[in-house]
Formats: C-alpha cells, sequence, structure tokens
C-alpha cells in the first residue's frame, strides 16, 4: 500500500478499534473492576495516558505502528553505558564511545560492520580530507 492509502486503511479499520478499547477500559476503570495498582491498572493507565501518541499511526502517514528497531538501538546505548563503569582509563572509554558510533553509524546505514571498519582503516587518509564521502 502507498502511505495514504495505509492512512487511510488505519482510519477505516483501526482508529474505530482503538477507540472502542479506550471507551471499554474508561468504563472498567471508572467503574473501579480492576485494582488500579496492580500490572493490569497500570497497562490500563498506561493505555489512557498515552492514547493519543498509541493512535498517531491512524492519523499521520508513515507513522511507525511499532519502535521495535528504537528499543533494539536504546538497549545497545543502555548495555554501552552500563559497561563503560569498568573502563580503566579515559582513553579506554574514549575508544569504545569511538567504535560505538562508528558501529551504530554502520548498522544505521546498513552496512557490514566490519567491512566499514576495514575499508575506514585503509582509506583513512582519504576520509580525513573528504569526511562527508
Amino acid at each position: 500500500m502507498s502511505p495514504q492509502e495505509r492512512l487511510l486503511f488505519h482510519k477505516k479499520y483501526s482508529l474505530p478499534m482503538m477507540e472502542d478499547m479506550k471507551k471499554k477500559i474508561d468504563k472498567v476503570i471508572l467503574n473501579k473492576e480492576i485494582e488500579p495498582n496492580d500490572d493490569e491498572g497500570d497497562v490500563y493507565k498506561y493505555f489512557q495516558n498515552y492514547y493519543e501518541k498509541l493512535c498517531a499511526f491512524c492519523h499521520f502517514e508513515n507513522a511507525p505502528i511499532c519502535n521495535n528497531k528504537r528499543e533494539r538501538m536504546l538497549k545497545s546505548i543502555i548495555r554501552h553505558r552500563k559497561n563503560s563503569l569498568f573502563f580503566k582509563t579515559q582513553l579506554g572509554a574514549t575508544v569504545a564511545d569511538i567504535l560505538t558510533s562508528i558501529l551504530f553509524t554502520a548498522q544505521f546505514n546498513n552496512i557490514n560492520s566490519v567491512e566499514y571498519l576495514q575499508d575506514l582503516m585503509l582509506y583513512q587518509a582519504h576520509w580525513q580530507k573528504k569526511p562527508e564521502e
């Protein structure tokens, strides 16, 4: 589907389901049918609080339905930050930061990380003169 067709599809089919779900959740919370502080209550409150953002894919073209890619990327950054507590020197931390940045750049651009690092090392003089390439 084109982005416009997908948006119309979601407006026609997904949005009514989301609105129906919101009505049911609002009713359950209003009638106190669940314990507000347990896991289910937390999920319902989350849905209420973020309803507009959760429905963005029904209102905007090309809005992503899931953010798994971004979550995985954040997980890697969090893991790096956690591991950085064990660097013995500032130089070690700096090198790790540079390598992490390079690897994320390669991953973001769908480039093989090993080949990217090799290319950077082999043609270092060229890339220093023309980094925009």
